[in-house]
């Protein structure tokens, strides 16, 4: 059985985390960096395995922040569960950013604020690949995955791309079924499930609607581009 190779290692466990995650329950549907992702810090950027509850990270709209909770489990993956890269460049980041599928990233543009009269929306990263230079690996491996939950939905800068940090209401019941009973009996149980997102996130007909108008913006833009690039080299 593969080690999947992001290129980083395979990263260390967080003891937070007590349940055993199964490919069961990594179905795509969590919110997960990949160890060795940099996560910016207002001492610089930190990878993701080496934050613990109490550090601060810097968030898109709110300065530093405390993280809250921090956890992971390195796990079996395959087919959903297995993790999505976009390549460096995609997005204006600096390097290769892997995640777990339903992990939702920051878009912007003009076609955001036509489509859904919002400037930046929130998109799963698995709604990504039909992008160049998104990719889902392939196979079966071992995967190290990480969250970091704030006591609000926040947007971390993962690699140079806003990326989201733990949503409970989204989450928990997949992720952490046994501690999701543990904070339905919590007295801030109520308030903790009306954690708001940090921005409006796509539902998956809106978010293929989106990387649809950019694949194809694409595509009429490249020849363009590359009889430019003829036109100067002759």
């Amino acid at each position: 059985m593969a080690t999947i190779n992001t290129g980083w290692g395979g990263g260390q466990d967080l003891g937070a985390a007590s349940e055993r995650w199964t490919t069961q329950s990594l179905n795509g549907n969590q919110a997960s960096f990949i160890a060795g992702t940099m996560i910016a810090t207002p001492k610089g950027a930190r990878a993701v395995e080496t934050l613990r509850s109490g550090d601060l990270v810097e968030t898109v709209d709110n300065g530093p922040q405390r993280v809250s909770w921090v956890g992971g489990r390195s796990v079996i993956a395959q087919a959903s569960a297995l993790p999505v890269c976009i390549s460096a460049g995609v997005l204006s980041n600096d390097r290769d950013l892997w995640l777990s599928g339903d992990h939702l990233v920051l878009l912007s543009g003009v076609d955001c604020q036509r489509l859904f009269r919002e400037a930046e929306v929130l998109v799963a990263a698995a709604h990504l690949l039909r992008l160049p230079g998104v990719f889902r690996a392939v196979g079966v491996g071992r995967v190290s995955y990480h969250q970091l939950l704030l006591a609000q939905h926040q947007l971390v800068i993962a690699d140079g791309i806003p990326a989201e940090t733990l949503h409970l209401e989204r989450q928990m019941s997949i992720v952490f079924p046994c501690r999701a009973a543990k904070v339905a009996a919590n007295p801030a149980h109520d308030r903790v499930q009306a954690m708001p997102a940090a921005r409006r996130v796509l539902q998956a007909d809106e978010a293929l609607a989106l990387i649809g108008r950019r694949v194809v913006r694409q595509r009429i833009m490249r020849p363009a581009d590359r009889c430019e690039l003829g036109a100067r080299a002759a």
